[in-house]
C-alpha cells in the first residue's frame, strides 16, 4: 500500500470519529451526503489484507447504524461480525457489536455480550474502565427499556377486564439504576449513563436525587444545556420553582437561535384563530416578541410570584417530550413528534397504558386518556416513532377547536375566593381602588380551628392592559386572625392609591397565596378607571353590604353576590363628590331609594324602618343629609322584611339641593325568604 492510500484509508477510517451523531445524520440529508456516501464507498474498498480492514469494517458499521434503517441496522450487524472475526478480543469492537444489537432490538442478546465482556480475562496491566463503563451503560438500557416497557402496559382479558403487568419492570427499574451507577464507577464523566440514571430518578419521582446528579453534569460542564433543563424539571417537581426557572433561563443562554426557537415554539398551543397567522409568520418579526409576551402574559396564572407558572410548565412540557420522545438515530425531537404535540398541548395524561406488540403494530401502542378526549399512538415498525392513528388524528383536531389547551395550577394548591373591586376619588386628580375579598376559613387553612393560629398570606391587585401587561399593582403582607372572620369567612380588601385616571387597565386581577405551603386562590374580572376629575357632582362605586360599623374607622362587610334574605338589613356605603357649600360652609344633599322588581314596572312600596347611626328611626324611601365638606362619605341600612322574594334593581339617587344636580346608580340585587 503506498504512503497516499494509507493516508487517505486513515483519513477515511477516523474521519467519522470527529464528527458527532448529529452531524452524521446532518450530513445524511445536506450537502455532505455525497462526502458520507463516499466514506462508505472507500471504507468497502479497503482490502481485507490491510491492517486497517477491521477498523473500516467497524467505521462503516457505525456510520451504516447512524442511519437507522432495518436495512442500515443490517449492514451494521455484517461489517462489525467481519471486524470481530478478525479480532475477536477487540473490546472496542466487541462495543460496538453490542450497540449493533441493542439498535436492532435484541436486547437480551445485547445483554448476554455484556456479560460476557464483563466476565472475560482481560490483561492486567490494560485498563478497561471505558470499556467497562459502556458494558455497564448498555446493561442499564436494556434493563430500563423492559422496566418502561412494562410501565404502564395491560394485558386485556375480554372487553370488560384487563391485567396490569407494571410489576413485571418494578426489578428492572432498580437493575438499570445499578448498572448505570456501576457505569459511573468506572467513568464518573459518562454523560448517557449520568442522564439515564436522572430519568429513572424522575420516573420514581426521587427528584431531590435527579436535581443533585443533574447539578453533578454541570459541575463538568457548566454550558451543558440540556443538564440545565433537566435540573429545572427536578427543581419544579421539587417546588423549587425560582430555582427551576433559573436553570430554564441559563439552558437557554447556551442554546443556538434554532434550538431557543424550538424551546419557545407555542404554535401548538396558540388559540386555533391566530395558529395560522402565527405559523405563516405573518406576525412581522418586530412583533413577534410582544406577540409572545402577551400572549405568555395572558396565560399567567398569579401575577403575584416572580415567574410565570404557566410558561415554566410549558417549558417542563418541551422538556420531557425531548426527554422521552425524541428518536435520536432519525435526528427528530421530541416536541416534533405526535406524542410530543400532545403532551406540550395538553400536558400529562390522566390515564396512559401501552399494550403489547402485534404483527401490525411491531412496537405495540400508546393510549393516553384524557377527560374529555384520548389519542392512540402506533409504533408500527418497532422503530420507536409513535404516531397517531387516523381517528385520533380526527379527534385531535376537533379537541383543539374546543380546547386549545390544558393548564391549571394544582388542585391541592389552590382554594376559592371571591373578591369585588370598588373605585373612588383619590388624592391629585388620582382614582382609589379597593378590592374587598372572601374566602372561607376551611380553604385557607382547614386546620384553623384547632391551631388556632392567625394565617400569613401575601396579596396583590394588579391592573391589566390589553396586552396583559401590569400597568398599576399593589402588594400587602395579611395576617388573618378572628378579626376578620366574618360568616365562616376572612373578609379583608387591599387599597391601590394614586391610580392615574389615564391607565390603560382593562383588566384586574385580585390574587392571594399563603406564606406556608404557598396555596393561592385568583379573582379577575373586566374593568375601567373612573375618572374623578372636574367639578360636577360625581357619586363613587357604591359597596352593598351585610353589615357596616364604625369604631375608629367604618368596617364593611361587603355581600359579594349581592343576594340577602328578608330577615336580613342591606347596607349602602358611597362617596359623593364636588358637593356644592352654602355661605356658611354647609351643603345639603338627598339620598332617595327605590326598589323596582325585575321585569316590573311598579315600586315595591316604601322602605321602611331605615337604619343608620346618623339618621336612626327615619322613615321613608329618602332623607336629606347635611354635608361639611365638598367630599362625603355615608353609609345606612335596610331593612327588608316587608320586601317579597325575588330579583330587584335597587336605585340609589343622590341629589345635591344646593346645586340643584343629581346622579343615580342601579345595584341588581337578589331577596330570598
Amino acid at each position: 500500500m503506498t504512503m497516499k492510500t494509507c493516508v487517505r484509508t486513515l483519513l477515511l477510517i477516523f474521519l467519522p470519529l470527529l464528527l458527532t451523531e448529529k452531524s452524521l445524520c446532518a450530513a445524511q440529508r445536506s450537502d455532505y451526503a455525497d462526502i458520507y456516501d463516499a466514506t462508505i464507498d472507500s471504507l468497502n474498498k479497503v482490502p481485507a489484507s490491510s491492517f486497517y480492514y477491521s477498523f473500516a469494517q467497524q467505521r462503516l458499521a457505525e456510520l451504516y447504524l447512524s442511519k437507522n434503517t432495518v436495512r442500515s441496522r443490517k449492514k451494521a450487524k455484517e461489517h462489525i461480525e467481519k471486524a470481530i472475526l478478525n479480532q475477536p478480543d477487540n473490546i472496542d469492537f466487541l462495543i460496538t457489536n453490542i450497540r449493533v444489537l441493542f439498535e436492532q432490538g435484541f436486547y437480551r442478546t445485547a445483554n448476554e455480550s455484556c456479560n460476557r465482556l464483563l466476565s472475560a480475562p482481560l490483561n492486567p496491566r490494560q485498563s478497561y474502565n471505558t470499556q467497562y463503563a459502556e458494558a455497564y451503560y448498555y446493561k442499564g438500557l436494556v434493563a430500563e427499556r423492559f422496566a418502561l416497557k412494562y410501565k404502564d402496559m395491560i394485558s386485556v382479558v375480554n372487553d370488560d377486564n384487563f391485567i396490569s403487568l407494571a410489576h413485571f419492570g418494578e426489578d428492572d427499574l432498580r437493575y438499570s439504576a445499578y448498572c448505570y451507577e456501576k457505569a459511573l464507577e468506572f467513568r464518573s464523566s459518562h454523560r448517557d449513563a449520568l442522564f439515564h440514571l436522572g430519568l429513572l430518578y424522575y420516573e420514581i419521582r426521587s427528584f431531590d436525587k435527579m436535581s443533585r446528579l443533574f447539578e453533578k453534569i454541570l459541575l463538568m460542564n457548566p454550558r451543558d444545556k440540556d443538564a440545565y433543563a433537566f435540573a429545572a424539571l427536578a427543581c419544579y417537581y421539587s417546588a423549587q420553582y425560582e430555582k427551576s426557572q433559573g436553570y430554564y433561563q441559563m439552558a437557554m443562554n447556551f442554546m443556538s437561535e434554532e434550538e431557543l426557537s424550538a424551546f419557545n415554539h407555542i404554535g401548538y398551543i396558540v388559540l386555533p384563530k391566530d395558529l395560522k397567522r402565527y405559523l405563516n409568520g405573518a406576525v412581522a418579526p418586530s412583533e413577534a416578541a410582544q406577540f409572545q409576551q402577551s400572549f405568555w402574559n395572558n396565560k399567567d396564572p398569579l401575577y403575584l410570584t416572580a415567574f410565570n407558572e404557566r410558561l415554566l410548565e410549558h417549558y417542563n412540557r418541551m422538556t420531557y417530550a425531548n426527554l422521552r420522545f425524541s428518536v435520536p438515530r432519525m435526528n427528530i425531537a421530541g416536541w416534533k413528534t405526535d406524542r410530543g404535540m400532545i403532551y406540550i398541548r395538553y400536558g400529562k395524561p390522566v390515564l396512559s397504558y401501552k399494550t403489547q406488540p402485534d404483527e401490525r403494530k411491531l412496537g405495540g401502542a400508546e393510549i393516553w386518556v384524557y377527560p374529555e378526549f384520548s389519542f392512540t399512538f402506533d409504533d408500527e415498525y418497532a422503530s420507536g416513532q409513535f404516531l397517531m392513528d387516523q381517528k385520533s388524528f380526527i379527534a385531535s383536531r376537533s379537541a383543539y377547536n374546543v380546547h386549545e389547551e390544558l393548564y391549571a395550577l394544582p388542585r391541592e394548591k389552590t382554594f376559592e375566593v371571591q373578591s369585588r373591586l370598588y373605585q373612588f376619588k383619590g388624592a391629585n386628580g388620582s382614582t382609589r381602588a379597593r378590592a374587598y375579598f372572601q374566602t372561607y376559613i376551611k380553604g385557607i387553612e382547614p386546620e384553623f380551628d384547632v391551631l388556632a393560629m392567625d394565617v400569613e398570606a401575601e396579596c396583590g391587585l394588579f391592573f391589566l392592559d390589553s396586552r396583559a401587561n401590569i400597568v398599576h399593582e399593589s402588594r400587602k403582607r395579611l395576617r388573618l386572625g378572628r378579626q376578620d372572620i366574618a360568616e365562616q369567612s376572612f373578609i379583608s380588601y387591599i387599597e391601590l392609591n394614586q391610580l392615574p385616571t389615564q391607565a390603560a387597565a382593562q383588566r384586574y386581577s385580585f390574587e392571594i397565596m399563603t406564606l406556608g405551603d404557598r396555596r393561592s386562590a385568583v379573582s379577575r374580572d373586566s374593568t375601567r378607571i373612573t375618572d374623578y376629575t372636574g367639578d360636577r357632582l360625581l357619586l363613587s362605586d357604591v359597596i352593598v353590604a351585610s353589615h357596616i360599623t364604625e369604631q375608629r374607622d367604618v368596617k364593611i362587610i361587603p355581600n359579594f353576590t349581592n343576594t340577602f334574605s328578608r330577615s336580613d338589613n342591606l347596607y349602602l356605603y358611597f362617596e359623593v363628590y364636588n358637593l356644592l357649600l352654602n355661605n356658611e360652609s354647609r351643603g345639603q344633599y338627598k339620598v332617595s331609594t327605590r326598589i323596582q322588581h325585575r321585569g316590573k314596572s311598579g315600586i315595591v312600596g316604601v322602605i321602611k324602618n331605615l337604619l343608620t347611626e346618623k339618621k336612626q328611626g327615619q322613615i321613608g324611601s329618602s332623607f336629606e343629609v347635611t354635608s361639611y365638606t365638598r367630599d362625603e362619605h355615608y353609609y345606612f341600612g335596610l331593612n327588608l322584611s316587608d320586601i317579597p322574594a325575588g330579583t330587584y334593581d335597587l336605585y340609589l339617587q343622590i341629589t345635591d339641593m344646593i346645586a340643584r344636580e343629581s346622579i343615580e346608580r342601579v345595584l341588581p340585587i337578589t331577596i330570598n325568604e
